[in-house]
């Protein structure tokens, strides 16, 4: 049961009246405001001056640190308020000690109330969070996670025995093309951690998916889990899953049918496969969704980020960006920043550590953009292949880089091929509507990841014969040109 956050239930009795006597929702920790939260989930260990006089290899050491360094935002409270309420719901209809239930047993009440005892059973919320790979989206989830708690354990209610493992929550961190089966056996490997059982070892790994569910089921009621959080859910692999109706079953049943709230995280490329049936989008996302994108250059959580890591310096003359009141001083400096690391946190701290070991073993000992240029060129070649693909390509070629905006089904997207689909079959493909194609396509195209359909559409568009004849006269540019007499 190592790394499990667990503490004695406390019982708070400063809970809505309906509530009382329901030790699962009295042990529930209470919502931080934002000021406390980000006192308790900040991790910026203070700044000793002195290690940059240290010999090279040691300031090497220190500067990787800032991997470690986590800066909450707002998103982070955002997400620890969504998670808190959802805990809360799970537990509203889970109750050890329903006295009323036993009171009222033979009044004439009973038939309802056993309805609505069944009625309020069959919920569960559901979250979708979405955000390009490196903006640290797991980093969020599991720093807000821990401050929830894991385990609380019980031992006494109101003068009765009730030892009871109550578990909060079960993150599940999914491997690259990974099946059911191994999300299933990772699920029991995490539960062991937490109460100590022996579920993963007793259970072999021939055991088929209708029984890992009945299984789930048993536990999900024993330990009164709360949450489920299943990160890098583009590992998933489909195929391996029964398909994509089994695939998203399998998840709509945890939260529908088992009471338990589920957290869905991974990249945006995961979301065609949601949008695929309206029962399955709505299932999944019934406790909303989030999608997060690489920051602006502006954005204020971005700001904030480079000027609080930016004091980490190890080097003998650090350089400035920010005044006293962190506004920005240095523009081109900055400017540069944003235009190598495209608004990517972990690029970010990759560009920083990497300009400083440069600036450390060539003597210069200060940072400048000739170092996070050199640190861009050298340090990582697949790194800037993909912030170019980025700045040339919105991304294009790395899916898990890009906006969920690219994916997502939207009134202006439905618009946008809707005219193509009328231009096209409703005129004959004469040069002034070929050129009036040509230029919505690219738009459409350079703007959104098109589904099976939209491409197939514009596919027939572009293999009509003016499209296929001109291309074989080169490229083709719009634009004035002069013509030679």
């Amino acid at each position: 049961m190592d790394n499990i956050i667990r503490f004695p239930a406390t019982y708070n009795k400063d809970v809505p009246q309906e509530y009382l006597g329901n030790p699962y929702i009295e042990a529930l920790p209470d919502m931080l405001d934002i000021k406390s939260y980000f006192e308790a989930t900040l991790f910026l260990p203070s700044f000793d001056k002195t290690y940059r006089h240290e010999p090279a290899h040691i300031r090497n050491v220190k500067i990787v640190e800032v991997y470690k360094y986590l800066v909450p935002n707002q998103h982070y409270y955002d997400l620890y308020r969504t998670l808190w309420r959802m805990m809360f719901t799970t537990y509203t209809d889970r109750n050890s000690f329903n006295t009323e239930a036993v009171r009222e047993q033979y009044s004439k009440l009973l038939l309802r109330q056993k309805m609505n005892l069944v009625w309020k059973g069959t919920t569960g919320e559901s979250l979708l969070i979405t955000a390009p790979s490196g903006f640290g989206k797991t980093m969020m989830v599991k720093r807000v996670l821990h401050s929830l708690t894991q385990v609380i354990d019980h031992e006494e209610y109101e003068g009765r025995k009730f030892k009871q493992p109550q578990v909060l929550w079960i993150y599940l961190k999914i491997p690259s093309n990974a099946a059911r089966k191994s999300l299933c056996h990772l699920f029991l490997k995490e539960v062991d951690k937490c109460v100590g059982t022996t579920y993963s070892t007793d259970t072999p790994t021939s055991t088929q998916i209708g029984a890992y569910e009945n299984l789930f089921k048993t536990i999900i009621e024993t330990y009164k889990l709360g949450m489920l959080v299943i990160d890098e859910m583009q590992n998933l692999s489909v195929s391996k899953s029964g398909g994509d109706d089994e695939f998203l079953n399998f998840f709509s049943e945890l939260s529908e049918q088992w009471s338990m709230a589920l957290v869905l995280v991974g990249t945006p490329n995961i979301i065609p496969i949601l949008e695929k049936t309206f029962t399955a989008t709505r299932r999944l996302t019934s406790g909303g969704d989030k999608h997060f994108s690489r920051y602006a250059k502006d954005d204020t959580v971005w700001k904030g980020l480079v000027t609080t890591l930016w004091s980490y310096q190890y080097i003998t003359s650090p350089s400035t960006i920010y005044d006293d009141k962190r506004e920005i001083i240095d523009h081109k400096f900055f400017d540069e920043i944003y235009k190598l690391t495209q608004g990517i946190p972990f690029i970010f701290s990759f560009l920083f550590i990497h300009a400083q070991m440069i600036a450390i073993e060539s003597n210069e000992e200060k940072l400048s953009i000739k170092q996070w240029r050199k640190a861009y060129n050298e340090s990582s070649q697949l790194i800037k292949a993909a912030i170019e693909d980025i700045r040339h390509n919105k991304g294009k070629n790395y899916p898990d880089l890009m906006n969920a905006a690219q994916y997502q089904s939207s009134p202006e997207k439905t618009e946008m091929i809707t005219n193509i689909k009328k231009v096209f079959e409703g005129n004959s493909l004469t040069p002034s509507v070929d050129k009036i194609l040509r230029k919505e396509i690219n738009k459409f195209e350079d703007k959104y990841v098109l589904n099976e359909k939209e491409q197939s559409l514009i596919n027939t568009i572009k293999h009509q014969k003016l499209f296929i004849d001109d291309a074989s006269n080169g490229d083709f540019i719009e634009g004035e040109c002069e013509v030679k007499k």
